[in-house]
């Protein structure tokens, strides 16, 4: 079974997400099992952009371009975004467009400021 996601969703909501050896997706909050439907859309997202890093080729994985991450995330996950994904896949280039200081947190020297 492969675990990920611990640190955003054990954080703060208490469940754990999985993927058993048939490739099936397990949410689960206390025990109990939790419908991906009954998450809320930051946690649907944040499920969806995990799951492509995590089983996204250690080998060339190339550029993921993420727009306005913190679109439905909450505030601490905001802040942990960055650095997660990365160390879930350092083989990834990721190029975030945010409107959020968060997101960009302790990666200034990164980050590239746009102006109109």
């Amino acid at each position: 079974m492969v675990y990920f996601g611990r640190k955003f969703f054990s954080q703060r909501f208490k469940k754990s997400v999985s993927v058993d050896s048939v490739g099936e997706l397990i949410i689960q909050r206390e025990g109990d099992a939790v419908p991906i439907m009954s998450l809320s859309s930051g946690e649907r997202q944040l499920l969806t952009l995990l799951a492509h890093v995590t089983f996204m080729p250690r080998i060339n994985a190339g550029i993921i371009i993420i727009d306005e991450p913190e679109l439905s995330l909450h505030l601490r996950w905001q802040e942990t975004l960055v650095g997660q994904l990365t160390r879930l896949n350092s083989s990834i280039q990721f190029l975030f467009a945010t409107h959020s200081p968060e997101i960009i947190g302790e990666n200034k020297k990164n980050a590239l400021r746009v102006n109109r």
